[in-house]
C-alpha cells in the first residue's frame, strides 16, 4: 500500500508540474531565454556610444541636444536587439529605433520617427535638387 501512495503522489507532482509549465525543458527555456535577455542589455549598453554617433553623424543641421535611451532592450523575432530613445527630451515626437546584431560592433539599422527625419534633411541640398528638376522638366518640354 505505501508503494502504491509513493508512486501516486510521484505521478500526481510530475503532472502537476508539467501542467504548469515547470518541466525541465521549459526551466531551461526560461533560463536561455533570460540568459539572452541579459547579453542583449550588455550588448546595448555597449552600443550606446555607436548609436549616439549614427545619430549625430545624421543630425547635419545640429537638431540634436540631447540622446535618451528608454530601459527596455528587446529582442526582435529576426534576432536583431532593439534599442528605442528618444532626442531632446521629446519622447512622443522624436524617437529612433537602432536594431544591433550580437557582436557585430555596429548599428545595423536606424529608424526615425518623421518628425525627427524631418530634421535630418539638407534644406538647401534638397531646394537644388528640386530647382534641377525643374529645369530639367522645363527643357524637356520646350524641346518638344
Amino acid at each position: 500500500m505505501r508503494k502504491t501512495s509513493y508512486i501516486f503522489t510521484i505521478l500526481a507532482l510530475s503532472t502537476l508540474l508539467t501542467g504548469c509549465g515547470l518541466s525541465p525543458e521549459a526551466i531551461n527555456a526560461r533560463r536561455e531565454q533570460v540568459a539572452e535577455q541579459k547579453e542583449a542589455e550588455r550588448y546595448a549598453k555597449k552600443m550606446k556610444p555607436a548609436i549616439k554617433k549614427a545619430l549625430e553623424k545624421q543630425d547635419i543641421n545640429h537638431f540634436i541636444a540631447s540622446i535618451h535611451f528608454q530601459d527596455d532592450i528587446s529582442i526582435s523575432p529576426m534576432g536583431y536587439i532593439v534599442v528605442k530613445g528618444y532626442i531632446n527630451n521629446d519622447p512622443d515626437k522624436y524617437t529612433f529605433t537602432a536594431d544591433l546584431l550580437i557582436d557585430s560592433n555596429k548599428v545595423n539599422t536606424m529608424s526615425t520617427s518623421p518628425e525627427l527625419t524631418e530634421h535630418f534633411i539638407d534644406k538647401e541640398e534638397e531646394a537644388r535638387l528640386l530647382k534641377e528638376a525643374e529645369e530639367e522638366e522645363r527643357n524637356s518640354s520646350n524641346s518638344n
